[in-house]
């Protein structure tokens, strides 16, 4: 779907966030097309945030990830219902595309930025796992694409410990996939 917006580097991030967030969280189960992804993100207006317009505070993020997550499902509109786990990993995807890349190395450590959950999968949880004690005891035993509310929230929970005073996006180090 072209748009009559120029396609200026904003539009740019967008189509690749969109791309990313689409194909990173349709699993087996709860698959979907891109152009799917597209729409869902557009309507809950993610695309808002791009930029840090309306950007909410650190202390607020976890209440809107919630509130987006639920009209992510709401507006999935699909055969299936999506978990919370994928509903996440389409909103964290696309942030981490759109926001958190696409901002300078300044702009990673704002607060705000630092506040981003990271894309949640069987890579990351398996490597923190193993390399990482303490938290990770209150990690869910349920696969992240079948994860409910609560065990979302647990889960970040968990990794905000592990990061400790740094960005939660710094627990990606963890993340086997590239190799």
């Amino acid at each position: 779907m072209l748009t009559n917006k120029p396609y200026d580097f904003e539009e740019h991030v967008h189509r690749f966030a969109i791309w990313a967030a689409s194909r990173a969280a349709s699993v087996v189960g709860q698959r979907f097309p891109v152009r799917d992804g597209r729409r869902i993100i557009e309507a809950v207006g993610l695309r808002n945030l791009i930029g840090m317009r309306g950007f909410p505070e650190p202390s607020q993020f976890d209440h809107h990830h919630l509130a987006w997550r639920e009209e992510v499902i709401t507006r999935a509109d699909f055969p299936f219902e999506l978990s919370h786990g994928v509903a996440a990993k389409l909103i964290n995807c696309y942030l981490k595309a759109a926001v958190v890349l696409a901002s300078n190395s300044r702009a990673a450590n704002d607060p705000r930025v630092a506040a981003i959950h990271p894309p949640v999968d069987r890579l990351l949880l398996s490597s923190i796992r193993k390399n990482c004690g303490g938290a990770t005891a209150r990690l869910p035993e349920t696969p992240w694409s079948k994860f409910n509310s609560s065990e979302y929230q647990a889960t970040i929970e968990a990794l905000k410990e592990i990061a400790g005073n740094r960005p939660l996006w710094t627990v990606e180090e963890h993340w086997r996939g590239h190799h």
